[in-house]
């Protein structure tokens, strides 16, 4: 049960604090920080990430630059290049053997949860684009911002949009380029593109539509 019960004696400038804190795997990496019980405790060659909260990081081999703060933050990453990333609450960016995500924040409660290949979003509030699996292929599920309660938590390929509020574009599976300010606002956009809607409840009932200007509450609210 030993912190850094494991490492080859290669590895430099770790700290370990806690049961199991990369204590499971041959560290060969440096400039590691790990407090909390099984946290990092399957890092081998990473470096330079700092992990707090029991189970942070805690499946992780060869992540490189990432910060996990909170229970099971990242916990879900194994082996793929997960990089500079910065995870911020329980199970926040929990992501899965196939995650390998980079430059992203995620903020909240299971924000950015499911992430696969998604880079450059910025997930705050629980649930923020934290319920569908973020990422495909090469440019998909990148550069999304959801701020608010369930903003854009559905969000799968889509990319390049802003939803702020809470379940701001929370329908929103693969559109892209459509900004949501606030409350309910694009909620059920699913495929919708370059869309912009402002108000609570503002293009709430639109699914497919592109090209539509909403501004006001519930502005739109007949738009298909």
């Amino acid at each position: 049960y030993s912190a850094l019960g494991n490492s080859d004696g290669s590895a430099d400038c770790n700290v370990a604090i806690g049961r199991l804190a990369l204590g499971g795997g041959d560290v060969s990496g440096d400039n590691n920080v790990a407090i909390g019980t099984n946290t990092a405790d399957a890092l081998t060659s990473g470096n330079d990430n700092i992990a707090l909260g029991t189970n942070a990081l805690g499946a992780a081999t060869i992540a490189n630059c990432n910060v996990g703060i909170g229970q099971g933050a990242m916990g879900g990453v194994t082996t793929n290049h997960h990089h500079i990333n910065v995870a911020i609450g329980q199970y926040a960016m929990y992501g899965s053997a196939s995650s390998e995500g980079q430059y992203n924040v995620a903020l909240g409660r299971r924000a950015l949860c499911s992430v696969s290949t998604g880079c450059d979003n910025v997930a705050i509030g629980q649930d923020a684009l934290g319920c569908a699996t973020v990422g495909g292929s090469t440019g998909e599920g990148n550069c999304n911002i959801g701020i608010g309660l369930l903003a854009l938590s559905d969000l799968t390929t889509g990319k390049h949009n802003i939803g702020i509020g809470s379940s701001a574009m929370r329908g929103n599976v693969t559109g892209h380029n459509n900004i949501a300010l606030g409350q309910n606002s694009a909620l059920a956009v699913t495929t919708g593109q370059y869309n912009i809607a402002i108000g609570n409840g503002a293009l709430a009932a639109t699914t497919n539509g592109s090209r539509h200007v909403a501004i006001g509450v519930g502005a739109g609210d007949n738009v298909g």
